[in-house]
C-alpha cells in the first residue's frame, strides 16, 4: 500500500497537482510500517530532480519523507529540513492552530477559542498574519500575556495586502513567496530540533482550504492528535479527512465548538 500511495503522488506531481500529491504521500507514510518504504520513495526523486522547476510541490512531498523518517521511526535525515536559525527552541506544550486566514472568524467560534485557551501556558504555533484564524492566535496571545509564546510561520515575501501580526512573539520566515507547505515543513523541523515529545504536541483544526487539510494529515501521520472543530461549515479539510485512512484515524477527535471539549482535547480539563 505505500508504494502505490507513494507512485500515485508522483504522477500527481507529474500532473501539476502538488496538494493532491503531498496527500498521497501523507496517506503513504501513515501506511507505511517500516522506514525503509520512506527511503524507498526518497531515492525515487532523484530521477525527478533534473524537471524539479516543473514540478511544483517536490520538495513539499521531499521534506515530508524525509521528517516522516525521524518523527515515525526516530531516524532522522541529515539531508532533511533544517531548523530555522537564529531562534530559542521551542517548549512544550504546543498546540498548532490552523483555519481559514480569509477574513474574521465566526464571532461565536472567536469566543469559544479565547475561552478554550483562556489559562493556557505553553507555546502556539500558527500562520503569524492580521486575518482569520492567525488574528485569533494573535488576541489569544494578548489575552494571556507572558504565560504564552506564539510563533507565526510565513513565507519571506507575503501576499499583498496581508500584515504580519505584531503582536505574535516571534515572526519566522520561510523562503517561499506565498503561503504553502514549507510553512508546515520548518515548523516540524523546529519542533524536532527541539525535543518536542509528540505527546506533548496538538493540532487544532477550524475548517481551512489545501493547506490546512495537509496541516492535518501531516500531524496525524507523525503520530500527533488532532482536533476538528465542527462549527457547520464545510471545508477542503472536511473532505480531505474523509477519506481513508483519516476517516475514523484514531488520533483524530471531532469536537464541538465548545470550550469545555476544546480544553479537554488540549489537557486543560
Amino acid at each position: 500500500m505505500p508504494v502505490l500511495l507513494f507512485d500515485l503522488g508522483k504522477f500527481q506531481l507529474m500532473l501539476g497537482q502538488p496538494y493532491e500529491a503531498l496527500s498521497r504521500y501523507a496517506r503513504g507514510v501513515e501506511n507505511s510500517t517500516a522506514s525503509f518504504f520512506l527511503d524507498s520513495a526518497l531515492s525515487s526523486f532523484a530521477a525527478l530532480d533534473l524537471a524539479q522547476h516543473k514540478l511544483p510541490g517536490l520538495d513539499w512531498c521531499r521534506g515530508l519523507l524525509q521528517l516522516a523518517k525521524a518523527w515515525r521511526f526516530d531516524q532522522p535525515d541529515p539531508a532533511g529540513p533544517r531548523p530555522t536559525p537564529g531562534h530559542a527552541p521551542l517548549s512544550a506544550p504546543v498546540v498548532i492552530v490552523t483555519g481559514s486566514c480569509r477574513g474574521e472568524t465566526n464571532a461565536l467560534l472567536h469566543a469559544t477559542i479565547l475561552e478554550a485557551f483562556r489559562a493556557y501556558q505553553g507555546t502556539i504555533l500558527s500562520g503569524g498574519t492580521e486575518p482569520g484564524v492567525c488574528g485569533l492566535v494573535g488576541n489569544i496571545q494578548a489575552q494571556n500575556g507572558s504565560s504564552v509564546r506564539t510563533v507565526g510561520y510565513t513565507p519571506a515575501a507575503l501576499p499583498e495586502n496581508v500584515q504580519l501580526d505584531t503582536r505574535y512573539t516571534e515572526h519566522r520566515r520561510t523562503p517561499g513567496h506565498s503561503f504553502s507547505p514549507l510553512e508546515l515543513l520548518q515548523y516540524w523541523a523546529d519542533l524536532l530540533a527541539s525535543g518536542v515529545p509528540r505527546s506533548e504536541i496538538r493540532l487544532l483544526c477550524l475548517g481551512g482550504g489545501p493547506i490546512s487539510a495537509a496541516e492535518c494529515q501531516m500531524a496525524l501521520a507523525f503520530g500527533v492528535h488532532v482536533g476538528l472543530v465542527e462549527h457547520g461549515e464545510g471545508t477542503e479539510v472536511d473532505r480531505c479527512l474523509a477519506e481513508p485512512p483519516w476517516t475514523g484515524h484514531h488520533g483524530l477527535k471531532r469536537l464541538p465548538a465548545d470550550a469545555a471539549k476544546i480544553r479537554a482535547f488540549l489537557g486543560l480539563a
